[in-house]
């Protein structure tokens, strides 16, 4: 046709240029996504991979006082932190219903379950320990969320919560501004995502920190992603029910070849600092050695 423009051969059509550079960019998307490795499940999923200390061979001693504030459980009932935790040794995280990081909130979830498991076989562990999962999303995570989230995890068609003694318990906080002082006491560091556009996100940033704390409300421990596994805790809660009762059984390192050592040993390290230690020692000219076959 007269006066009509004509496309040249290598002329550049637009909307297919577009389309094929869509296609690519996918493409090499797909493929950089493929070529990531995704990250390793953490050891709380699975067997340690190494031998789990004697409890009563080793000391938990106490790091800090575990701090208190408000909180509400998943009854809508406000009470204090505190009393959650009640008279038992407790092991306290901080979690939000929607994390989505494997190696985050559910491996605690994971962890937890496992210990109701077994406090529902072991009478002792089971009146001695409780689980406390406190929500640090209560815009999110109230307490009809918070109970639905407990409903997941079930023994014989009973929730957590419900179990005999109230073993694992389930909280949040009316606001934000109530949380803050419990998160900063505990040294709990988490940041909101950010949605596109700067806008707040849907999760967190959060480090994954498990607090060990006694009935004296000290933190006996704090376990991170490597180290936050059943039979670690296992074996710290009964060096530490070994250690209130009095009947720890302490490695003699004076004895670890049998039948040999030092007739009227040196004192013992340990209890140094009660005013009822009675010295074991010896003078030097009164001890003897013996043999040792090594």
């Amino acid at each position: 046709m007269a006066g009509a423009p004509r496309r040249g051969a290598g002329a550049i059509y637009l909307p297919m240029l577009c389309k094929t550079l869509t296609i690519l960019l996918l493409l090499c998307c797909s493929i950089a996504r493929a070529g990531v490795p995704s990250a390793p499940l953490a050891p709380g999923y699975s067997d340690l991979g190494y031998p789990v200390p004697q409890p009563g061979s080793y000391q938990v001693p106490p790091v800090a006082m575990a701090a208190d504030g408000e909180v509400v459980d998943s009854e809508g009932k406000t009470l204090r932190l505190h009393e959650l935790f009640g008279d038992r040794y407790v092991l306290l995280s901080f979690m939000y219903t929607n994390c989505g990081d494997t190696n985050g909130c559910p491996l605690t979830a994971h962890v937890f379950y496992q210990l109701q498991r077994i406090m529902a076989q072991d009478s002792v562990l089971a009146q001695n320990l409780r689980l406390v999962s406190l929500s640090f999303d209560p815009q999110h995570d109230t307490p009809e969320m918070m109970k639905l989230y407990a409903s997941n995890f079930t023994r014989n068609g009973e929730s957590g919560e419900n179990d005999e003694g109230g073993q694992w318990r389930f909280a949040t906080t009316r606001s934000e501004r109530q949380l803050a002082p419990i998160l900063q006491a505990y040294g709990q560091d988490m940041q909101r995502k950010l949605a596109i556009g700067g806008g707040a996100g849907a999760g967190f940033f959060h480090v994954l920190r498990v607090f060990l704390i006694d009935p004296q409300r000290r933190v006996r421990n704090i376990y991170s992603v490597s180290f936050l596994h059943t039979d670690l805790i296992l074996a710290d809660l009964n060096t530490l029910l070994l250690e209130e009762g009095g009947a720890a059984e302490s490695v003699d390192i004076y004895s670890a070849v049998t039948g040999t050592g030092l007739d009227g040993r040196g004192d013992r390290r340990g209890g140094y600092e009660s005013v009822a230690y009675n010295t074991h020692s010896l003078d030097l000219q009164n001890r003897k050695g013996q043999a040792a076959d090594l």
